[in-house]
């Protein structure tokens, strides 16, 4: 099965998603047919409502309604403050690459630990326990390195020609 996200013929993600009687040539087929036309595939090993990315996005819509209902802030500023913060961030990392490149890894036990407590509740106790455990090791999800400072450097690059096109050559056209 596949996924595309809105609008299809621009946005590049497209979910191949294996369900319950998927052959691994139908599977790779898909996949490779994404590719193909320049689709970026992105590999769901479970078939779940809502898929994998819809229940991301998911999870942050409702967080922000609750936030705008509980008077926090407006709608308006929740939005420039997603866009204007992790939301810049992520065309070059999600939350994992984040994690390895910010060097979460590597910060003392006690404070990871106290960061991951946030994010345990709802999570079936096989989940937790595996999230725990690589929180608990410091193990980074992309290899050892976790954040070359060539990796670092290329990042910021690209952070600072899209703050430059996004917000400072729309300050000075305007």
């Amino acid at each position: 099965m596949t996924h595309y996200f809105a609008p299809p013929a621009i946005v590049p993600g497209v979910e191949v998603a294996r369900g319950p009687g998927t052959s691994e040539e139908t599977y790779e087929t898909a996949y490779e047919l994404m590719r193909r036309i320049r689709h970026v595939p992105i590999r769901v090993q479970k078939e779940l409502p809502g898929y994998l990315l819809n229940r991301l996005q998911a999870a942050l819509s409702t967080e922000a309604y609750k936030m705008w209902a509980e008077g926090v802030a407006s709608a308006e500023d929740i939005d420039l403050g997603v866009r204007a913060t992790f939301g810049f961030r992520m065309p070059q990392e999600g939350p994992m690459l984040h994690y390895d490149l910010a060097g979460v890894w590597r910060w003392p036990r006690d404070v990871r630990m106290g960061m991951l407590s946030r994010h345990l509740p709802g999570m079936s106790e096989e989940a937790q326990a595996k999230i725990t455990a690589r929180y608990e090791e410091g193990t980074p999800w992309f290899g050892e390195a976790g954040g070359t400072p060539e990796e670092i450097e290329e990042r910021d690059r690209a952070y600072l020609r899209r703050l430059k096109a996004q917000y400072w050559d729309a300050e000075d056209k305007g």
